[in-house]
């Protein structure tokens, strides 16, 4: 009986030592490294199934994507963007001279009428046809707009109309570039003077310039007592006739 209650108390002894004894903690299992063959690490317990992992997982390498296009096609070259074009501003002079002045003579009649056509006076029929046109501007090369031109001269025949017909007589006001034109013709020459056409200028709230322009190539010009070169228009023939222009430049 000792003997049977000796074993049942070891056996007992047994199973309490087995209760208190601490529980293993499982070892983490090791995550197989890999290297670049796809191989895990020697000593690993995946090591067999390791390279059918790698062979399975791993993707299969692509060529490189190719753009299909002409063999050797060559770049497109930048177009650069043109730059805007500067306007380039009128040229003039730094300070303008002013028309030099001239007798108004005897010969003026006031209040003329505001007409740009003499061709049409009777009086001037069988008469040299030309356009006398121009600009009228300050002495700083801007254009003035409004300014009354006011020009009389001989008719065809070298004289004066003094009626109140006014041949060859009128004004004309400038447009916003300053310019005019009449329509005449070359006037009819008197004795003791040369072809010209007397003209008075006022811009708008400015004063008058009065003066006379003459014609180039004349042979009276070298025997005119007041004849000016520096008043000499500009002549040319033109398909619709001769054209003379002269720009007058008045002070401020």
């Amino acid at each position: 009986m000792k003997l049977i209650f000796r074993i049942l108390h070891f056996t007992s002894l047994l199973v309490v030592l087995a209760a208190c004894a601490p529980a293993p903690v499982p070892m983490p299992t090791a995550t197989p490294a890999t290297v670049a063959t796809g191989t895990a690490v020697p000593g690993s317990t995946a090591a067999a199934v390791l390279p059918i992992a790698a062979a399975v997982l791993s993707p299969t390498p692509l060529p490189p994507t190719v753009i299909a296009g002409p063999e050797s096609a060559p770049m497109p070259t930048p177009v650069a963007t043109p730059a805007t074009p500067t306007p380039v501003p009128v040229t003039c002079q730094p300070s303008l001279v002013p028309t030099i002045a001239q007798t108004e003579g005897p010969m003026y009649l006031a209040n003329p009428p505001q007409r740009a056509n003499f061709r049409e006076d009777a009086r001037n029929a069988g008469g040299e046809p030309v356009t006398l046109a121009g600009r009228v501007m300050g002495t700083d090369c801007r254009p003035i707009a409004n300014a009354r031109v006011d020009v009389w001269h001989t008719d065809a025949r070298g004289a004066y109309d003094m009626t109140p017909t006014y041949t060859s007589r009128g004004y004309v006001l400038t447009d916003s570039e300053g310019r005019y034109q009449f329509e005449t013709i070359v006037p009819g020459i008197y004795t003791g003077r040369t072809a010209h056409i007397h003209v008075k200028v006022t811009p708008p709230g400015g004063r008058t310039l009065t003066t006379q322009l003459y014609f180039p190539n004349e042979a009276t010009n070298a025997g005119d007592a007041i004849f000016d070169h520096r008043l000499l228009v500009k002549l040319e023939e033109t398909p619709q006739g001769k054209r003379a222009t002269f720009d007058f430049v008045v002070a401020p």
